[in-house]
């Protein structure tokens, strides 16, 4: 999560600490990130991770 401008390492420490892997990190919905760390850095995760998996696609 270290390529995701905006969040830094305790927003990381966080989701990591309640999603317990990237992984789930990755496949949660915007409502569960934005629980964690709010909307507006939830919007950067879930947008990145997206971004992602629509190149792959």
């Amino acid at each position: 999560m270290d390529a995701i401008n905006g969040i830094g390492p305790e927003n990381a420490k966080l989701l990591l600490r309640e999603l317990k892997s990237v992984k789930k990190i990755k496949e949660a919905d915007l409502p569960i990130l934005a629980a964690i760390i709010g909307i507006g850095k939830a919007n950067l995760v879930y947008n990145h991770f997206r971004a992602q998996k629509d190149k792959k696609d």
